[in-house]
C-alpha cells in the first residue's frame, strides 16, 4: 500500500512512545497499526519492549500466515492481549485475503494453541477481488474445516475490495459478482455484527446456507430485498 501511505521506515524501538504516554495520560494499553508486523525487521526488540511494559497489546492489522514462525509465536505468547475498547474482545489477527493465506491458517492457529496465546482468533477476509460468491463460500468452508481440525473458533471479518482510485464506497463490482449479490452479502454479515463466526457447531451455516447454491440464492434474495436475514 505504498501508493497510499508512502514509503515505510521501520522504527527500532517504541519505548519512547510508551514512556511518553505513560507520563502524560491514562494509558491502559497499546494498539499497533503496522501493516504487517510479521515482517518487521525489529520484531524481537519491539515485542520485548511490550512485554517489559506489562501493558496489554492489540495488533490491529493481520499477521501473515505465510511467514509467521514458531519463534515469533513463542514471543507473542508472553504478551498480555488487549482490545481497542474497554469491553472489547481480545484478538490475535491474521490475514486471509487469498487461498495461500487461508491454507496457511491452520499452521498458524496450531502454533498459537500450542504456545497458549490467550486471545481469540480473528481473520481479515477479502472478497470482491478475483473471486465469486461460490469461491467465497468455498473459502468460508475451508476456514470451517480448519476450525474443526484445530478446535478453536475463528471470527472472519469480511473486507470488501475497493480500487485505489475509487471515490465512493461500494461502487466496484468484480467480474465474478453482481451488484445484487454484493448487496446481499453485505446485508448478511452486517446483520451478524460484521463478523462470520465459525464455531465447532457450524451454526453459521444456518444463516448463510449449507452449500454454494443455498449461499448464492440467499445473497440474491437479500440483495433484492425479498428476504430477511435469519436470526
Amino acid at each position: 500500500m505504498h501508493k497510499i501511505e508512502g514509503e515505510f521506515e521501520p522504527i527500532r524501538s517504541i519505548l519512547p512512545i510508551i514512556n511518553n504516554y505513560k507520563e502524560q495520560r491514562d494509558f491502559s494499553g497499546l494498539v499497533l497499526f503496522d501493516n504487517n508486523f510479521t515482517y518487521h525487521p525489529y520484531f524481537n526488540d519491539i515485542v520485548n519492549e511490550i512485554y517489559e511494559s506489562k501493558l496489554p497489546v492489540d495488533f490491529s492489522q493481520g499477521l501473515d500466515n505465510l511467514v509467521i514462525n514458531e519463534d515469533q509465536v513463542k514471543q507473542l505468547s508472553q504478551l498480555s492481549w488487549g482490545s481497542q475498547s474497554q469491553n472489547g474482545t481480545n484478538y490475535i489477527r491474521f490475514a486471509c485475503d487469498n487461498w495461500k493465506q487461508i491454507n496457511g491458517l491452520e499452521r498458524s492457529l496450531r502454533l498459537c494453541k500450542e504456545h497458549n496465546i490467550k486471545a481469540n482468533y480473528f481473520a481479515y477476509f477479502l472478497y470482491n477481488f478475483n473471486d465469486s460468491p461460490k469461491e467465497v463460500f468455498a473459502k468460508i468452508l475451508k476456514v470451517y474445516e480448519t476450525v474443526m481440525s484445530v478446535g478453536k473458533t475463528v471470527f472472519l471479518f469480511p473486507q470488501e475490495y475497493e480500487p485505489l482510485d475509487s471515490l465512493n464506497r461500494h461502487c466496484h463490482v468484480d467480474k465474478g459478482w453482481t451488484k445484487t449479490q454484493l448487496i446481499g452479502f453485505r446485508k448478511l454479515y452486517t446483520h451478524i455484527h460484521g463478523f462470520l463466526p465459525l464455531t465447532m457447531t457450524g451454526g453459521l451455516f444456518n444463516w448463510i446456507g449449507h452449500n454454494e447454491t443455498e449461499f448464492v440464492n440467499l445473497l440474491i434474495k437479500y440483495g433484492t430485498g425479498h428476504g430477511v436475514v435469519k436470526t
